[in-house]
């Protein structure tokens, strides 16, 4: 009947000190192997989630960049409108003002016109 070996024995031989024996058992290697293939994938899956967020948050933040390029600009043609809306709005109103003046001369002209008048009225009625 065979006999079921189930270590390994490593023998170290220096050569100046006593031989040493070093048993190990059977399994342990096939373990060893099996778990840093484990941690190979399960390092190497994390990794590339990982790269994948990064990924995903780089387009984002291209995507961002590149909204905020676009609003910034809307803002400055939009301050620009307002701008010269603004512009507008005081033209008319110096406009309005002198419109205003006139209307103000010609109704004191009117005034004089109608003193005048009156003066020419009574000069007339009296001869």
């Amino acid at each position: 009947m065979e006999e079921k070996n189930d270590k390994l024995s490593i023998m170290i031989v220096p050569k100046t000190r006593k031989v040493r024996r070093i048993t190990i058992p059977n399994w342990l290697p096939k373990s060893t192997l099996i778990g840093a293939i484990i941690i190979l994938l399960v390092t190497t899956f994390f990794f590339g989630q990982k790269n994948n967020r990064n990924s995903n948050l780089e387009k984002d933040n291209k995507n961002q960049v590149e909204q905020i390029a676009y609003l910034e600009k809307r803002k400055t043609e939009l301050q620009n409108l307002i701008n010269k809306k603004d512009n507008t709005i005081l033209e008319l109103r110096l406009k309005n003002e002198d419109l205003d003046n006139k209307v103000n001369e010609i109704e004191a002209k009117l005034n004089q016109i109608d003193k005048l008048k009156e003066e020419l009225e009574k000069m007339a009625n009296t001869n």
